[in-house]
């Protein structure tokens, strides 16, 4: 390709775009080249004679083609009816090139196919508006080894057909590169590629521009990027040729005031489009700064609206805790008002239990002295009586065994003598053994009923007296029951005619709860009797066994479970609350009776978590022997 430059191509260009010159304008342009090359050959006339021949013929096939070329084809008639949408993207600057010129060429180009009124041309403002910030960054990213990332972003975007190039610099000379795919024909792809040098400044570089953009859509060059040519009129052939170089000399004149015409208007349309894509900017910018401005100032709205929704809630909560804490202080401070108007009447009720105690103490070990004596003269007279039946038998035996004697003295003869003492022998030992088994079958009658306050003496005293085993008051001693089971419920100890219990209650309970436990039996007749109760002290103490081996201090006739047991006597002890009492209870693994401590009903669940030991034990009840039921 030949280079020339801009305005000897301009003027070449025009020489050959039949399509937008008119027929003087042809003419003159055959003219002035006529006299410009008869005046350079020596055979000028001879020449000059020719070109008259050729002449018409020339202009008669200018006609011609200027008429074919002003008919629209049907293929383009048909587009003028419904424009298709075609998106020009910015050139890439490439090689010697910025970006500031390539989008003020793009300007140009979008201008330039606008103008041909065959598309709906977007702007790149238009595909900003309907592209998403993904889709644009995803055509940022097309080039030409991806036409088909461009065919997928003019669908995207609704368009028909896509522009897309670049411009390089190389040396002094400009390329400008374009390419035109369709993106809904069956074979979507590039159309058509077109190349434009230029080996000129920028400011010829707009011209450049408009041509290669005419070139792609298959249009003629643009009036735009010709010289504008004043029309002359027709030359004289007769003209000398003085006046042929006057005309040229004028022609030259008027293309170079054309030409910087051209360039001036060229360079301000091009100040006035890279400042109107700067105005867009800031306007892109401003819009961006206002819409962060506004997503800031709803985030601080909302963030403000959770602050006081926060404040709100943190402030009820403290209401409601200061709420509480007063409830709390005021409830103390009555429960303190109480307590000191009820401390003088708790004050006298304590002293007025306690003096009651001590009489009752008092009346009780009066009463234990009582006994004791009694029990003491009791045992007192029954060895007595004891020791006059042992000598009124012995007596009896020996009146007995002399009349025996005499009589065998009377017989006078030995044996009868041996077998009359034997005899007697015989009947002494029979009678000592009647009187042995009957002191051995005698029923030993216990207490059936608490008397109140036992203390520690008169528990000794019953222990030693019934020979009872305890492991510290009577280690030694040893009482012989005789049991028999009834049922498997229950068993009879033919020693105490009381009926016991082989199993008594499945847990330990409180003292209270035993009472209810002991109404339950009765209810349901259990063992076929109704009359069961809680056993005195030394009643459970009748079933101390020592060396039992079964690892209890009770016979093996009886569960394991039932370790400690409640009796109904009353225990002395400290008391801090008039509330609070003692039990005596049997414990069968140690083998000793030890105190307990129980509450009546009102107290015994306000004051259970006080007590540690002993609050809560076993149940084996007893009753009298009697037929069952």
């Amino acid at each position: 390709m030949r280079y020339y430059p801009p305005g000897m191509a301009r003027k070449v260009e025009n020489m050959w775009s039949f399509n937008s010159l008119t027929m003087n304008e042809i003419v003159t342009s055959c003219n002035s080249k006529r006299s410009l090359w008869i005046e350079g050959h020596k055979g000028a006339p001879r020449m000059k004679q020719k070109f008259k021949i050729f002449l018409p013929l020339f202009i008669l096939l200018a006609a011609m083609v200027l008429d074919a070329g002003s008919q629209p084809l049907p293929a383009e008639t048909a587009k003028k009816k419904s424009k298709e949408r075609l998106a020009v993207m910015d050139l890439e600057a490439k090689r010697g090139t910025d970006k500031e010129l390539a989008e003020a060429l793009s300007i140009i180009i979008r201008d330039k196919l606008h103008s041909f009124g065959e598309y709906q041309v977007m702007s790149k403002s238009d595909i900003v508006a309907v592209a998403s910030r993904e889709q644009l960054q995803q055509a940022l990213g097309c080039d030409d080894g991806t036409s088909q990332c461009l065919v997928n972003f003019g669908r995207a975007i609704g368009t028909r057909f896509m522009v897309a190039g670049d411009i390089s610099k190389l040396g002094s000379t400009y390329t400008i590169s374009l390419r035109m795919l369709d993106t809904k024909s069956e074979t979507a792809g590039v159309v058509n590629r077109i190349s434009e040098r230029c080996k000129c400044e920028e400011d010829d570089l707009i011209g450049a521009a408009e041509n290669v953009a005419a070139r792609l859509v298959g249009k003629p060059l643009s009036f735009a990027t010709k010289m504008i040519e004043i029309e002359r009129p027709i030359v004289d052939e007769n003209k000398t040729l003085e006046s042929a170089t006057i005309i040229i000399e004028s022609e030259q004149t008027q293309k170079q005031t054309d030409e910087k015409k051209l360039a001036e208007e060229s360079e301000k349309q091009r100040q006035a489009l890279l400042a109107e894509d700067r105005r867009k900017k800031e306007e892109k910018q401003l819009a961006a700064e206002a819409e962060d401005h506004t997503r800031l100032a709803l985030e601080k709205k909302k963030h403000d609206e959770e602050a006081e929704k926060l404040l709100a809630v943190e402030k009820q909560k403290a209401e409601t805790e200061e709420q509480k804490l007063v409830e709390v202080v005021t409830a103390k401070q009555i429960a303190e008002d109480r307590r000191m108007e009820e401390e003088p009447r708790l004050a006298i009720e304590t002293e007025n239990e306690r003096l009651r105690i001590l009489e009752e103490k008092e009346k009780l070990v009066e009463e234990a002295s009582k006994r004791l004596a009694e029990e003491k003269k009791l045992a007192e007279r029954l060895a007595e009586e004891k020791k006059l039946t042992e000598e009124a038998d012995k007596q009896r035996l020996d009146s007995l065994a002399g009349q025996r004697l005499k009589e065998g003295e009377k017989l006078k003869t030995s044996a009868a003598a041996i077998e009359v003492k034997e005899k007697a022998e015989a009947e002494k030992s029979e009678t000592l053994a009647s009187q042995e088994s009957s002191f051995e079958n005698k029923i030993l009658s216990l207490r059936k009923e608490s008397t109140g306050l036992m203390g520690d003496e008169t528990l000794k005293t019953i222990i030693i007296t019934n020979n009872f085993y305890e492991k510290d008051i009577n280690p030694r001693g040893s009482f012989k029951n005789e049991f028999v089971k009834q049922n498997s419920e229950v068993v009879l100890d033919k020693k105490t005619s009381l009926v016991w219990q082989i199993n008594g209650s499945q847990k330990e309970m409180s003292f209270f709860s035993s009472k209810e436990y002991i109404q339950d039996l009765n209810n349901s007749k259990f063992g076929g009797y109704s009359d069961w109760r809680l056993p005195t002290v030394e009643e459970l103490a009748s079933l101390f066994k020592k060396n039992a081996g079964n690892g209890l201090f009770t016979d093996s006739i009886f569960s394991k479970k039932q370790i400690k047991c409640w009796s109904i006597d009353d225990a002395p002890g400290f008391s801090h609350d008039s509330n609070e009492k003692r039990k005596w209870i049997t414990d069968f693994k140690t083998g000793s009776i030890v105190k307990a401590i129980w509450l009546d009903k009102f107290h015994s669940t306000f004051y259970q978590a006080a007590y540690t030991a002993n609050t809560e034990n076993f149940v084996r009840a007893v009753c009298t022997m009697k037929e069952i039921e």
